[in-house]
């Protein structure tokens, strides 16, 4: 059967090369589409899935012994990248952060003016603050700021408010703000180092922590969880797996839409295409091959044809990823992926093209003598 399937393809492309190419040009076209945009949705997965709400730690009910050990566990035994640690004091019209860590301010909340810890790793070695922008127009020209009595230099300032940590915070967020407003800006975001030299304890740590999915995430709470019993550990409700399949959802519409602009053209040549080709198949159940096994073999063809398509849609991908990447598209779709797009469009193809098939096995009487 294998080799009948062959022997028809070749004798198919050899009196139709032009055709054929046509239609493996046009399904790979089909499957560029689909899969440019499967990147789409990769690479704006991989922009957002190591954001805060989705990679970070919320911890209470612990000590400060408590927090080193996590963080060594997470990079030493786990091997995972601690990207930031915001240590949360809760003062008497305040709320003061400790900033430890890579992660740039973005990670939390707009840099709108001056530096950040990250910026310059001396920042975290004196006193320094920084404040949400609100409070710009409140600083003198001497550019410091006092809290609880110490004197510190402004750094910079941001969009600091307290929904920021909303998401990361999960349940504990409304118990720890609890002025009522979403928004409050009272914040102060001073380094850890200046944070523990002024003796504050934190209520609550944020660990944010790079490069982990949610499926890692929860494996990581599970075993923290075993090893610190005594200590209260969450993991925000932002599912990072379920926002990669959400993009990929997304892209439907818009893929269909090429998929159906570029199919209405291909089922008009595969019609053709099978027209033309039809003789070999009544070749074949002349010299004894049954109708079904003739069935097969022509579903056969459309199959290989489909993945010759996809086989060149994907190298064409591979070797543009350079240009697509500046489009926002500039990953590969998954083994997964592919293998589902795979088997929607050849069955779709199939589907479409099946009573064609079976009408053009039907032999006239010119065609037995």
């Amino acid at each position: 059967m294998l080799h009948l399937t062959f022997a028809k393809l070749s004798s198919t492309f050899a009196a139709h090369k032009f055709l054929t190419v046509i239609i493996i040009l046009s399904i790979a076209a089909s499957f560029f589409c689909v899969n440019s945009m499967l990147g789409c949705a990769e690479d704006s997965y991989r922009s957002s899935y190591d954001a805060t709400i989705f990679t970070t730690l919320c911890v209470s009910g612990h000590s400060d012994a408590d927090i080193d050990q996590m963080r060594s566990f997470i990079s030493d035994e786990c091997g995972y990248a601690v990207g930031s640690t915001l240590s949360f004091a809760k003062c008497d019209d305040f709320y003061l952060i400790g900033f430890d860590g890579t992660d740039a301010s973005e990670k939390w909340f707009t840099c709108l003016s001056g530096s950040f810890f990250t910026d310059d790793a001396a920042f975290s070695l004196s006193d320094n603050v920084y404040l949400s922008f609100e409070l710009s127009s409140y600083i003198d020209d001497s550019d410091t700021f006092t809290i609880d009595g110490h004197t510190y230099n402004v750094i910079g300032y941001g969009g600091i408010v307290s929904v920021n940590f909303r998401a990361a915070m999960g349940d504990i967020y409304s118990s720890f703000f609890t002025d009522g407003n979403i928004y409050s800006d009272n914040i102060y975001v001073i380094s850890e180092n200046s944070f523990n030299k002024y003796g504050y304890n934190a209520d609550v740590v944020l660990i944010h922590i790079n490069g982990v999915s949610y499926k890692q995430l929860e494996a990581l709470l599970s075993d923290l969880e075993s090893r610190f019993p005594a200590v209260q550990i969450t993991i925000p409700s932002y599912n990072s797996d379920q926002y990669r399949l959400d993009e990929k959802l997304s892209t439907v519409p818009v893929s269909a839409f090429f998929v159906i602009l570029i199919g209405a053209s291909l089922l008009s040549m595969a019609y053709v295409w099978l027209d033309e080709t039809k003789d070999i198949s009544h070749i074949y159940i002349i010299c004894g091959l049954s109708r079904a096994k003739t069935v097969i073999i022509s579903v056969a063809e459309l199959l290989f044809l489909t993945f010759l398509g996809e086989a060149l849609a994907l190298i064409v991908q591979y070797l543009a990823l350079p240009w697509l990447s500046l489009l926002g598209a500039g990953y590969m779709p998954g083994l997964q992926d592919i293998i589902l797009t795979f088997i929607i469009a050849s069955s779709a193809l199939v589907l479409l093209l099946f009573g064609r098939i079976i009408k053009n096995l039907d032999i006239g009487r010119g065609e037995l003598t």
